[in-house]
């Protein structure tokens, strides 16, 4: 206590600032000349309109308030203010929390006023006074005796310093009375010689040496684990001239960090020369939650300062240098075809926690960049074959990466997240996703043109941004909500919930560095806010768009299918098990057909002969029928199947998308067949016997270079075989346990990262590889004995629902088994029920009610669209377009087509 008195003596005779208060430990400092003016302005935003009415967050207006009440209110605290230095600086005071202090240092004439009147505040029946001493300073605390609130602060040197939190005023003390080398100004002494704007509304000082304790306060371990260090080695300070324009925050100022610590991950851009961005913008999906851009004109000196920065930090890339051994290659000499541009995309997804991404590399030369990512995984398959597509999604050819975690080994730790690569060329774009469904968002957005570049909302908040800058992070908070809480902590996540619909008016936001000609870093900052922003929406309506009779009953769901020549939508109808019709887009009969056989469950609209004209496949139990786009019967049609079999699922591959169709069916008595587009049987599929009866639907698929065939049984066994009809090793696979046969499958990029999820009836949750290893049982609630499960796969097979039935209650359980929403019912074992994954906030699950004949259309909340079930005998076929916004829902009842319309609720 002596010896801090006697540093506290020395500086008693030295003339002090508010700056020479403020510990090193503050995370940022907000200073203002005239802070009453500039936050009158700041509170006109739409965001702190929001922020407002939350009793935490509005602690430092209350504050001001008191203050000015303390002050003689009438303008008082203004006039004592005005054109004098005030800061506020934020502070972490326990795991999860923030707080502040206030400084300022009032006109020497108008000190002893304000002491005048903060004396008077000792006898105030209103507040409850108490001092006492810390290190031989002086300690003041008045509290509010109705609301219980309390302000802690002393005054010393004419400045006074005060703060709701009585902690953060003692440890101003202990910071005064050490000495004040451990201050904020001298650890971030290169902020205070940059030239400041006088007619600004604040600055802001950022300390970024803080940075990483402060995620590891606020997100989750392995978040705060991954990017403490890289926030704590980004830069040492920012500095920011803030200014309050309508609906928008504005920062822009000027980098602090130490040009010769290669510890620093902002020194890797240094010497690199300017590039453009704005070309990169017209292919970003809007669904894109984050974008983080990096430009590098000189690639093989970004490496080589990586390489420091890695070795600086003791970061060990071993994937990089594992693959660079291999390969006897670097990364540079690789990227010689790359622009330089870079862009890594967080996609707002239904699993924030493990989100699609996107890496975005345009090509000077896009043949080049073909070659050189094709010699690469050939060089991992030590193979010289012709790479194929795993997939074609809308004519585009999507293919498997083998080298995991690609864009990490090239670019580090902020591309990480790609356990599973998939590639795509796009324009001169090459396009990496983590998988396959990212890709289709991808392709989608620019086939509607879904992207920010032709965004009315994203196009001006680009048109402000830096295109010239080496480092963008920008964020589309609309899309980031779900992001943002799944990174976060535990109390942060309860903190989110609880005040999400606060921060709803912010809008999109970008922070830029920009490397100057001297080799400093400039900063921009830029918050738009959106007026009126609320976190409800108005509840989904159904409209009816059109309603037509049709000649007989249908009997199944409706098949959308799309006109031969003008590619508009028709509707394919079975009716009375052995009839189908095509009903135009104006509601009229094509053709009617009727067959003499019973129609199987699945139908198909296919070019059999590739010349565009389209034909109808329909399966029926003992003959294959395939009708023309008149309704009649192609030559050589109906066909038998072979042996006379009667099918009983049918399935429709074409492996390249070329047309050369292949038919694979299972029959009523358990085999399996394999055939050419004409009903041969091929070779070693004439039947393939696997010993087990019914069978589910054979699907195909392509992993990596692989072509999967898989069939289940619900007796628990699964079989996975190439086109010539051999088993992968490890299957045929028993499960030990019967299953209703419905699978999900995870697509990878190898048999080992690809996983089938299947649940048995008694609620047993299996995930398996398709190397025959079973990684994961986790056996489900079951409250009764007569409990029962079944997997309800997504439509757009992006994932899948639980459905437990409960004697005369059902419960939707998401994919890791948790409950989603439980609904009663009569009779659930007579009900359908389908599950349409489209996008977050898309998502819907289908209950058609066949005794009842009604449809119940549910959000993943549960909540029933239209407040209504819908007259429906059969499932529906539910359709989107992106383009409009617009979902179109098909429906048949008795004898009418019913065609409905609604709107997705966050159209953005």
């Amino acid at each position: 206590m002596g010896g801090g008195y006697l540093v506290y003596q020395n500086y008693q005779h030295q003339h002090l600032t508010t700056w020479d208060f403020v510990p090193a430990s503050a995370i940022a400092v907000f200073e203002s000349q005239h802070i009453v003016e500039d936050w009158n302005l700041f509170s006109q935003q739409p965001l702190w309109k929001s922020l407002e009415s939350n009793p935490q967050i509005n602690q430092f207006n209350e504050t001001l308030t008191e203050l000015d009440s303390l002050s003689g209110k009438n303008g008082a605290l203004q006039k004592i203010t005005h054109g004098q230095n005030f800061l506020v600086s934020f502070h972490i005071t326990s795991k999860n929390h923030l707080n502040w202090v206030m400084y300022f240092k009032p006109k020497e004439k108008q000190t002893g006023q304000l002491l005048r009147l903060l004396k008077q505040y000792e006898t105030n029946q209103d507040y409850r006074y108490t001092v006492r001493a810390y290190h031989q300073i002086k300690i003041e605390q008045l509290t509010n005796k109705k609301t219980r609130k309390s302000m802690t602060f002393f005054h010393q040197d004419n400045v006074l310093i005060a703060s709701r939190s009585s902690v953060l005023v003692e440890d101003v003390v202990r910071h005064l009375t050490d000495g004040q080398d451990n201050g904020f100004k001298k650890s971030q002494w290169g902020l205070f010689d940059i030239p400041k704007f006088n007619k600004d509304q604040g600055n802001l000082y950022l300390n970024f040496n803080t940075c990483g304790q402060t995620a590891k306060n606020f997100a989750h371990n392995q978040f705060s684990a991954q990017s403490g260090q890289l926030l704590n080695k980004l830069f040492n300070g920012l500095f920011l001239d803030l200014y309050f324009p309508a609906d928008e925050i504005i920062g822009n100022g000027t980098v602090f960090m130490d040009s010769t610590n290669h510890q620093l991950y902002l020194n890797t851009f240094r010497d690199q020369p300017a590039l453009t961005s704005n070309n990169i913008y017209g292919y970003i999906p809007k669904q894109t939650a984050v974008a983080y851009q990096i430009q590098v004109g000189n690639m093989a000196l970004w490496q080589s300062k990586m390489a420091e920065y890695w070795k600086q930090n003791r970061i060990d890339p071993a994937l990089r240098n594992q693959m660079t051994f291999r390969l006897n290659m670097t990364v540079a000499d690789w990227l010689s075809w790359s622009t330089g541009n870079i862009t890594l995309l967080t996609l707002d997804s239904n699993k924030p926690e493990a989100p699609n991404k996107l890496v975005l590399l345009p090509a000077k030369d896009i043949k080049i960049a073909q070659e050189k990512i094709e010699w690469l995984e050939k060089q991992h398959a030590s193979s010289s074959g012709q790479i194929t597509p795993t997939s074609i999604i809308e004519g585009q050819p999507i293919y498997a990466l083998s080298w995991n975690n690609f864009p990490e080994r090239l670019f580090g730790a902020p591309f990480e997240g790609f356990d599973k690569v998939f590639y795509t060329f796009y324009d001169k774009l090459l396009v990496i996703g983590n998988s396959t469904m990212a890709l289709h968002q991808f392709i989608n957005a620019q086939q509607l043109e879904n992207t920010w570049g032709k965004s009315v909302r994203h196009e001006p908040f680009l048109g402000q941004t830096n295109e010239h800058s080496q480092v963008s992070l920008m964020i589309d908070f609309k899309k980031a909500w779900g992001l943002i809480k799944a990174n976060a902590s535990d109390p942060m996540k309860t903190f989110i919930d609880q005040h999400y619909i606060d921060f709803m008016p912010m809008d999109l936001s970008a922070i830029q560095f920009q490397r100057q000609e001297n080799n400093s870093f400039t900063a921009n900052w830029l918050l738009k806010q959106k007026m009126g922003a609320t976190g409800t929406t108005k509840p989904q309506q159904l409209r009816l768009h059109s309603s037509f009779k049709v000649s007989h009953k249908p009997t199944a769901k409706p098949l959308v299918v799309k006109h031969w020549q003008k590619k508009t939508p028709e509707v394919l109808l079975l009716q009375d098990s052995s009839r189908v019709e095509l009903i135009n887009q104006q509601g009229a009969s094509v053709w009617n057909t009727q067959l003499k056989d019973t129609i199987c469950d699945e139908q198909y609209q296919i070019d059999f002969y590739n010349n565009q004209y389209l034909q109808y496949l329909i399966p029926a139990k003992n003959k294959l029928y395939l009708i023309d786009r008149n309704g009649h019967e192609v030559k050589d049609y109906p066909k038998a199947y072979p042996a006379n079999s009667k099918v009983a699922h049918f399935s429709v591959f074409d492996y390249d998308q070329n047309k050369k169709y292949r038919f694979c069916f299972t029959s009523t008595t358990g085999d399996l067949y394999l055939t050419d587009k004409d009903l041969q049987p091929l070779k070693g599929w004439a039947p393939k016997k696997l010993g087990a009866t019914e069978l589910g639907k054979p699907q195909f698929f392509r992993v990596g270079s692989r072509d999967c065939i898989l069939v289940t049984s619900k007796t628990g066994k699964v079989f996975l075989m190439n086109r010539r009809g051999a088993f992968y090793k490890g299957f045929p696979l028993d499960l030990g346990r019967e299953f209703d046969g419905k699978i999900f499958i995870d697509e990878g990029t190898s048999l080992s990262n690809t996983k089938v999820s299947v649940i048995s009836n008694e609620g047993l949750l299996i995930t398996f590889d398709l190397e025959g290893k079973i990684l994961k049982k986790n056996q489900l609630y079951k409250p009764l004995k007569e409990s029962r499960f079944t997997l309800i796969p997504d439509l757009q097979r992006s994932d899948f629902l639980i459905l437990r039935h409960d004697l005369h209650q059902v419960s939707f359980l998401n994919d890791n088994g948790r409950l989603l929403f439980e609904k009663d019912y009569l009779n659930p074992e007579a009900m359908d029920i389908q599950y349409y994954n489209f996008s977050k906030n898309s998502q819907f699950i289908v209950y058609t009610d066949k005794t009842q004949d009604f449809t119940y259309l549910y959000n993943q909340k549960g909540e029933l669209l239209n407040g209504q079930p819908i007259d429906s005998s059969e499932p529906i076929a539910l359709m989107y377009s992106a383009a409009q916004q617009k979902f179109t829902l098909y429906n048949v009842y008795r004898n009418e087509l019913r065609q409905w319309e609604f709107y997705k609720t966050d159209n953005l």
